[in-house]
C-alpha cells in the first residue's frame, strides 16, 4: 500500500468499519485523511480532493483511494483494488450495493462504468489531468477548490440529469469495475450478492 492515499470525506464521522479499513491501510504503509464538516457532497469532494493534490506530494503518494465514511472493507480488498490501478493505470472501483441491494454502478456504451465513489481508486496522474481542465471557483470562506465534479446537466446540453458521482466518472471517461465486494453500512454492511456481480461481469 506504499504511495497510496486514502482520503474519506465524511458530514460528521466515519463508522467504526470505514475507520479500522483506513487503519490498516496506514500500518500496510498508506498514508489516510479524513475529512469532516460539510454537508454538501460534491463541494467536500472538490474542496477535498484539490487539497489532496497537495497532500499527496507530501507524503509521496502515486495513486488515490476514495472511500466513503460508510464503507466496510479489508486491507486485501484496499490491495486488490490498488493493484489493479498500478497494473491497467485506470481508475478503478470496487462493487458495492446501494440500500435496495442493487450495484451502485451504470455501464455505457464504451464497456465502462459509472459508478459511485465509495471506493475507487486513480492514479494521482488521472486527478492531475482533470484539474487542468477543471474551471476554479472559491467556496463561501475564501477557499480556492478546482471543479472536479457537480450535480446537474452540463449548461447548454441535453438536461440529463447527473449526480456528482457519475459526473466524476464521466469526466474520468468511465472506470473500471472489479469483481471486489465492499460493504455499505446502511446502518449494517451491504454487499453485492454474486448472481449480480457475475450478471454485470461475467462468471
Amino acid at each position: 500500500m506504499k504511495r497510496t492515499l486514502a482520503i474519506c470525506t465524511s458530514h460528521k464521522n466515519p463508522t467504526i468499519e470505514t475507520r479500522a479499513g483506513l487503519a490498516a491501510i496506514s500500518s500496510a504503509g498508506g498514508s489516510f485523511r479524513i475529512f469532516t464538516g460539510l454537508a454538501d457532497v460534491a463541494l467536500a469532494r472538490n474542496l477535498y480532493l484539490t487539497r489532496c493534490l497537495t497532500i499527496a506530494g507530501e507524503v509521496g503518494a502515486d495513486l488515490i483511494l476514495l472511500v466513503d465514511d460508510d464503507i466496510a472493507f479489508t486491507i486485501n480488498d484496499a490491495r486488490a483494488v490498488v493493484s489493479q490501478v498500478r497494473e491497467t493505470g485506470q481508475p478503478v472501483s470496487a462493487c458495492y450495493a446501494t440500500n435496495t441491494g442493487h450495484l451502485a454502478a451504470a455501464k455505457q456504451a464504451n464497456g465502462r462504468w459509472f459508478s459511485g465513489l465509495g471506493f475507487l481508486g486513480l492514479p494521482l496522474a488521472s486527478l492531475h489531468e482533470l484539474a487542468g481542465s477543471s474551471a476554479r471557483v472559491r467556496t463561501v470562506n475564501g477557499e480556492e477548490c478546482i471543479c472536479f465534479t457537480w450535480t446537474g446537466p452540463e449548461l447548454g446540453a441535453e438536461p440529463t440529469w447527473y449526480s456528482e458521482d457519475y459526473r466524476f466518472c464521466e469526466r474520468l471517461g468511465g472506470v473500471l469495475l472489479t469483481k471486489v465486494a465492499v460493504g455499505h453500512v446502511k446502518p449494517i454492511a451491504l454487499y453485492p450478492d454474486p448472481q449480480s456481480m457475475d450478471k454485470f461481469l461475467g462468471g
